[in-house]
């Protein structure tokens, strides 16, 4: 019912006695012979019950006032409010959904942007730690050039300190055009 699948069980109610024994099985007792007695019997009470989904969706009994088949608007009516509720709820549901949807995506943005930020902050932190190395080796090679100015460089000492620059020109982030043979990617075949 309006796109709903309902349950209809259709079932005539029992009335719960006492077992009584035939003779047959009070005969077979008396001789002393094994015999199992049920403790209830079960008898049909001539009732027609109609329940829609297990009774949860509305259920309507046979009565002397009141018979089932006089009763069959009402079941129908009790299905359609069941059928109601139903849609009631998915559209409820479908509102929750979309409204769990719009904060995750409001948080998932606010989560991108803040990794993001994350990002940023490390790469600013490398280029500063960068950026102090090759102060450091800067200051370290005019230190290395000054203590040798009393007395002429070798090759070696030139070659070192041309090297060094080349090499803090490398590291420094503020000159991101220099291209050193560490850049480079070596495969080695197989």
């Amino acid at each position: 019912m309006f796109g709903h699948v309902l349950h209809l069980r259709l079932f005539e109610a029992s009335l719960r006695s006492q077992y009584e024994p035939t003779a047959k099985e009070l005969a077979a007792q008396a001789k002393g012979e094994w015999s199992f007695w049920a403790k209830w019997q079960f008898t049909p009470s001539g009732r027609l019950q109609v329940l829609v989904n297990e009774g949860y969706g509305g259920k309507i009994v046979d009565s002397d006032s009141r018979p089932v088949e006089l009763q069959l608007n009402k079941l129908v009516g009790l299905m359609a409010a069941r059928a109601v509720e139903f849609l009631v709820r998915e559209e409820r549901q479908a509102v929750e959904d979309a409204e769990r949807q719009r904060v995750r995506d409001i948080a998932l943005e606010g989560k991108r942007r803040q990794d993001a930020e994350k990002q940023r902050l490390a790469k600013l932190e490398i280029d500063a730690q960068n950026w102090k190395r090759a102060q450091v080796i800067r200051e370290y090679l005019n230190a290395l050039e000054q203590s040798a100015e009393r007395q002429e460089l070798s090759m070696e000492q030139l070659e070192l300190l041309r090297w060094g620059h080349a090499k803090a020109d490398w590291i420094d982030p503020l000159k991101p055009d220099v291209v050193d043979v560490l850049d480079e990617e070596i495969v080695i075949p197989r």
